[in-house]
């Protein structure tokens, strides 16, 4: 409610002034003011959204009164908008990644991965990759990161394995072309170091596999970010 000094220009300003005003602690001709100044703008994306709804609910005949939530039937303009169970339906299926249980599972077997990889423990290393196929978790960036070094490392460099996972990768469509070239370059300079007898020892090779394992997660969250977006607009 406006103070006895706010002239009646500034009583339709909302977003809680007066209590915002409290809280800043302001008196006199900084609080006046202060109920005076412009109140706060949406920003353009959530009023974009918000004018669009009024117009919906309007029936497209231009802005209208707002549907009560009271109402009986479902108001127009609603059927564009998703239901919580609906949301969650297409995160699964075109984000398998945002999957709680995925996540968990998935970080689990990352971490065993690159234990067993710094450990040298292959068979290991190879029942725990064959555990995550078993689940039927689709492959991120990090996934594909850990394949490929984790090939690279054996004693016997397994250049097929290495290309194959590789190849995986972009022809599965779903990985940034930069991640790709990285990943693709490194692996030719590195084999083509090795047949010259001038390879990177294993420490150094894992300390860039760690290295490359954060690049892929910054690219994986913003593969995710965008999907989001998409599934938002």
């Amino acid at each position: 409610r406006p103070g006895p000094e706010c002239p009646a220009a500034c009583r339709g300003r909302a977003f809680g002034a007066e209590r915002e005003a409290r809280r800043l602690r302001l008196r006199g001709a900084a609080a006046r003011e202060f109920r005076r100044s412009r109140p706060p703008r949406l920003p353009r994306r959530a009023l974009q959204r918000y004018a669009r709804s009024v117009a919906a609910a309007a029936g497209g005949g231009g802005v209208g009164p707002l549907p009560r939530a009271g109402g009986g039937g479902a108001p127009q303009g609603r059927e564009c908008e998703l239901a919580p169970g609906e949301r969650q339906a297409l995160l699964a299926r075109y984000l398998p990644d945002e999957h709680q249980a995925s996540q968990r599972l998935r970080r689990h077997g990352h971490k065993w991965l690159w234990r067993w990889m710094c450990r040298r423990d292959w068979h290991r290393w190879d029942t725990c990759l064959e555990e995550l196929r078993a689940r039927h978790l689709p492959p991120d960036e990090v996934t594909y990161n850990l394949i490929i070094f984790g090939s690279l490392l054996r004693p016997r460099c397994d250049e097929e394995a290495a290309r194959l996972a590789l190849a995986e990768m972009a022809g599965s469509g779903r990985f940034h072309p930069a991640l790709l070239r990285l990943q693709g370059g490194f692996l030719d300079s590195y084999l083509e170091l090795r047949g010259a007898g001038a390879a990177p020892s294993g420490a150094s090779l894992a300390r860039v596999a760690k290295t490359f394992w954060q690049v892929s997660l910054a690219f994986k969250r913003r593969r995710l970010r965008e999907l989001r977006r998409r599934l938002a607009d």
